[in-house]
C-alpha cells in the first residue's frame, strides 16, 4: 500500500477516534496505533487532535503521519494492520478521497498540438492534485492549452 494512502487511512481513523473517544470501544490495532503515536511522536498526536477539531488541518496531519510511518517500523506495521482492516470501510475511504488527475504522462512525440481540460469538485478533506503534463518529451513544435479548475 502506498505511503500516503497508509498515512491517510491512519490519520482518518485516529482523528475519528479522537473526535468520538468517549463513544466507542477501539479495535485492538486502532488502540495500539493511537497509543504508539501518542508515545513516540507527541507533535504528530497533537496535530491529529487539532485535525479532529479543525478538518482544514487534516492534510498536515496526513503529512506528519507519513513521515512517522516512514521512519518508525513499529508504527508502520500497526498502521498497515489498521489500513488493511479498514480498506473496505466506505466511511474511511470516502473521507480519504485523494484525487489525482494527470492530463498527459509518459509521452514522447515529434510534435504536439492539443488541449487538456481538468475539472474536479472537492471538499476540505479531499486532497486534489492536478497535473497538466508530466514526464513528457516533445522533439519539435508543441502547442498545448491546459484548463484546470477545482471547485
Amino acid at each position: 500500500m502506498e505511503l500516503l494512502t497508509l498515512a491517510g487511512i491512519g490519520t482518518i481513523i485516529l482523528t475519528g477516534v479522537l473526535t468520538r473517544m468517549g463513544e466507542m470501544a477501539l479495535d485492538k490495532s486502532v488502540d495500539q496505533l493511537n497509543k504508539l503515536v501518542k508515545r513516540k511522536s507527541p507533535k504528530t498526536f497533537q496535530q491529529l487532535e487539532a485535525a479532529a477539531k479543525t478538518p482544514e488541518l487534516l492534510l498536515k496531519a496526513v503529512e506528519m503521519m507519513a513521515i512517522l510511518i516512514e521512519e518508525d517500523e513499529e508504527i508502520k506495521q500497526v498502521a498497515k494492520q489498521v489500513a488493511e482492516e479498514n480498506k473496505d470501510n466506505p466511511d474511511v475511504m470516502n473521507q480519504l478521497a485523494i484525487i489525482k488527475q494527470t492530463g498527459l504522462r509518459n509521452f514522447e512525440a515529434e510534435e504536439l498540438e492539443g488541449e487538456i481540460t481538468q475539472k474536479v469538485k472537492g471538499n476540505v478533506k479531499t486532497n486534489i492534485e492536478q497535473i497538466g503534463i508530466e514526464e513528457t518529451k516533445i522533439q519539435g513544435k508543441a502547442t498545448l492549452k491546459i484548463n484546470q479548475d477545482i471547485e
